[in-house]
């Protein structure tokens, strides 16, 4: 499984929102909207202003790719997991509805 998925920035609630598919309009909660941020600030701080003014593109894949990062399963919640990086950070991902909740996802942010 991999899948990328359209974000855009809503300054005016200072969070990613979901800009194509099934989820349009739904935002990114619980921290991972900081994850998203830090991974395009490893690429640079440029790259990182210029998604949040032109969008970007969330990778998840349940495989290892390059430029993506391992991100462990905590714990399950609902309809969603608990993931987490030692470097990036950890957030909440509602990863039911994105397509399966697997003990490890490796994410990526591009442009």
């Amino acid at each position: 499984m991999m899948k990328a998925h359209r974000l855009k920035w809503k300054h005016k609630n200072r969070t990613w929102e979901f800009a194509d598919g099934s989820l349009i309009g739904d935002s990114i909660m619980f921290g991972f909207g900081n994850i998203i941020f830090k991974i395009l600030r490893t690429a640079s701080i440029l790259i990182a202003t210029r998604a949040m003014k032109e969008g970007c593109y969330l990778i998840l894949s349940s495989n290892s790719k390059t430029n993506l990062y391992p991100f462990d399963r905590v714990r399950t919640d609902g309809t969603g997991a608990y993931y987490s990086n030692d470097d990036i950070g950890e957030g909440w991902l509602d990863c039911k509805s994105l397509g399966g909740c697997p003990e490890t996802m490796y994410i990526g942010v591009v442009l």
